[in-house]
């Protein structure tokens, strides 16, 4: 783990932008792929390590369900969640 801390104007460090060209974070560097956006993150650890059982068996409504929350977080409820802030 590596924390990358931004300047007082909350700019991102050269080296996270080596990584990322925006300077996202939360990112992921794992055998040779990068990846940022929390939701993607999530999908790949549950994926590549979740042996199955850290999501609803794909093509059942559970999973289309499972889907929907996992994004609706960053994709609907943050932007309120900022505004509150």
């Amino acid at each position: 783990m590596v924390r990358h801390a931004r300047d007082k104007f909350m700019r991102a460090p050269a080296a996270l932008r080596e990584l990322h060209p925006l300077g996202k974070a939360p990112i992921v560097e794992h055998e040779g792929k990068v990846l940022a956006e929390s939701g993607a993150i999530l999908e790949y650890l549950v994926e590549r390590f979740g042996e199955g059982r850290l999501a609803p068996t794909p093509g059942t409504q559970a999973h289309l369900d499972y889907r929907y929350w996992m994004h609706y977080a960053e994709g609907s409820l943050m932007n309120w969640l900022v505004m509150k802030l």
